[in-house]
């Protein structure tokens, strides 16, 4: 089995048992004490508020204890087990005695603070950026100092609290008390704000993985901010008993949405485990490059992902198709080498770097694909085999091109003009002399010379034609049935295409015009070209016999020079059914 070895930054690894375990002793025993805590009163004149509070204190602790038992989620689960502890203490609000509504206004401020700092990272120990950062330097000051000190400004009446309860008003003022109320209450609807603009930009900034966990998040957290905040403000302006209860209830029933949402993306995940076991048992068949490739963007969420194979013959990796591939050593992606089971290198797997936190899911994809990968190692092998095969071809056809129009310029410019030279000798010669007998024998060397030149010519034309060098396809074809005695239909396309193409193209419909002419008695010749989907097809068509022998030498040959360059060559012909040469050759 393949094995992988990841470039960045491994996983933290699991979470010690006896460290859930002392979360869970922490956290259920605080909220059990915070919950015991609340004094009669508020049972019996505020069941329903007392009530929500608690289930929420309880839906909270128990999240942030399954997010503690991920590896990668201590920094969201240990707050928001903190705040579960904390939350049945602000229905202490409503009590008339003690330091309850102190306790109350106080620990509610952290408890907000605490939530966002879970949620911002949320949902695999996010890293915070410069701009998290301040929001959060921010938010623990508006939350928390500033509510303090509206606290040591104002007397517990002023707050909506009773009158007898214990109140730390070290400097009540009536002026400083509207000031921190303007504050706090600015402050909480910003914070609002900043908390639903940063997690868009989160989501934005995530790897598809984290995107689809925070997707639901970003619900909750809108519904909880904007309620919170508004229910906040609300209260520290209306200040009644009353009021206290209504923006507890309601701030709860809002915090319901947190552990909902938790809990559709722990069911979205268990999903998409089971289509991710679906997705690798399919590449238990022979996998193709492009099915591996489709399969790691698939589980990992990655739409980037690249798959290159090692090449051992280019000492450098191949794409798919058996090109070389792009580098994938740039620094700004996260690759994963993957070795076969004997320890050769076989593949890098090319991915987003974001993908970092995710590095055991990355390396349990390349694992459980390791087979397949082997297997499509294979293929990328021998497409890359034949590609250089075909390579190969094209440029022995090249240098055969090149070599053809050589002679037939050695032939037009040194054979045939010496023979032109000698044929006006040979005139000058004949005029000069009076002898009939010489006269006679020279003028009959003159004419075999004659003949010579016309097949010097016709020799030099089917090496290669300078017209088609000079003027393209259809001219060449124009020219070459003007000689042929059997009538041609031709319609081709006149823009001007690749070298080899044409002269591939030529060849064939000149061995089809000469079988035609020659062998099947056909009265007349269709040949039709036209550029379809980036590839020249042509169609060379007659009323002939039929019955050609299209693995003949001809016809065989043509063939394999249509192939070389990635094309297909057809021959359609039934006995007295005339005959039909399909041809289709890539059209760069």
């Amino acid at each position: 089995m393949a094995g992988a070895r990841d470039r960045t930054r491994g996983d933290a690894g699991p979470v010690p048992q006896e460290r859930d375990v002392r979360w869970a002793v922490l956290g259920w025993t605080g909220l059990v004490a915070s919950t015991a805590a609340s004094a009669p009163s508020t049972w019996r004149d505020w069941p329903t508020t007392t009530t929500l509070t608690v289930l929420v204190a309880v839906a909270l602790t128990a999240t942030g204890q399954f997010l503690l038992g991920r590896s990668r989620a201590r920094r969201t689960g240990a707050p928001l087990v903190a705040v579960g502890v904390v939350w049945p203490t602000s229905v202490w609000g409503v009590v008339d005695h003690g330091a309850g509504p102190f306790l109350s206004w106080t620990l509610s401020g952290a408890a907000w603070a605490l939530l966002g700092i879970a949620m911002l990272s949320y949902p695999s120990d996010l890293p915070w950026t410069r701009g998290v950062r301040i929001y959060v330097a921010v938010l623990v000051t508006v939350l928390v100092p500033v509510n303090v000190a509206q606290a040591l400004v104002s007397q517990p009446e002023w707050n909506g609290f009773a009158a007898g309860a214990w109140w730390p008003a070290l400097l009540p003022s009536r002026s400083w008390h509207v000031t921190t109320i303007v504050i706090y209450s600015t402050g909480c609807l910003a914070l609002a704000a900043g908390a639903i603009s940063l997690f868009v930009q989160r989501m934005r900034a995530a790897s598809g993985i984290d995107r689809a966990a925070l997707l639901p998040a970003l619900l909750g957290v809108s519904t909880g901010a904007v309620i919170g905040a508004v229910t906040t403000s609300g209260q520290v302006l209306v200040a009644s008993e009353q009021a206290w209860a209504a923006m507890v209830a309601t701030q709860s029933i809002a915090l319901l949405a947190l552990p909902i949402s938790v809990a559709l993306t722990a069911v979205r995940t268990r999903l998409a485990d089971v289509e991710m076991t679906k997705t690798v048992g399919q590449l238990v068949r022979p996998a193709t490059p492009d099915a591996v490739e489709r399969a790691v963007r698939t589980l990992l969420h990655d739409p980037s992902a690249t798959v290159q194979f090692w090449s051992p013959e280019r000492s450098g990796y191949i794409d798919g198709d058996g090109q070389p591939a792009v580098s994938g050593a740039d620094r700004h992606r996260m690759t994963v080498e993957v070795h076969a089971a004997s320890g050769d290198r076989l593949a890098q797997v090319v991915l987003d770097p974001r993908l970092g936190h995710h590095a055991s899911l990355v390396d349990w994809t390349v694992t459980s694909i390791g087979l397949a990968l082997e297997n499509a190692w294979l293929q990328a092998q021998l497409r890359a085999q034949l590609g250089e095969v075909r390579a190969s071809r094209t440029r022995i056809l090249d240098a055969q091109l090149s070599e053809r129009r050589r002679l037939g310029r050695n032939l037009h410019d040194g054979a045939q003009q010496k023979l032109l030279a000698l044929s006006m000798r040979l005139e000058a010669a004949r005029t000069r002399t009076s002898d009939e007998t010489t006269q006679r024998e020279l003028t009959e060397i003159k004419d075999q010379l004659r003949t010579a030149l016309a097949d010097i010519r016709d020799l030099a034309r089917g090496l290669h034609p300078a017209v088609l060098t000079q003027a393209g396809l259809g001219a060449a074809v124009a020219e070459m049935v003007g000689r042929r005695s059997v009538p041609v239909l031709v319609d081709l396309p006149a823009q001007r295409l690749d070298e080899l193409v044409e002269s591939a193209a030529y060849f064939v419909i000149s061995e089809a015009i000469a079988n035609a002419d020659k062998h099947a008695g056909a009265g007349t010749v269709s040949i039709r070209g036209r550029l379809l989907d980036g590839d020249f097809v042509l169609r060379i068509s007659d009323d002939g016999h039929g019955g050609a022998d299209a693995d003949g030498a001809g016809l065989r040959g043509l063939a394999d020079r249509v192939s070389a360059l990635g094309g297909s060559f057809v021959v359609v012909s039934p006995p007295d059914g005339g005959t039909r040469v399909d041809v289709r050759i890539p059209a760069p």
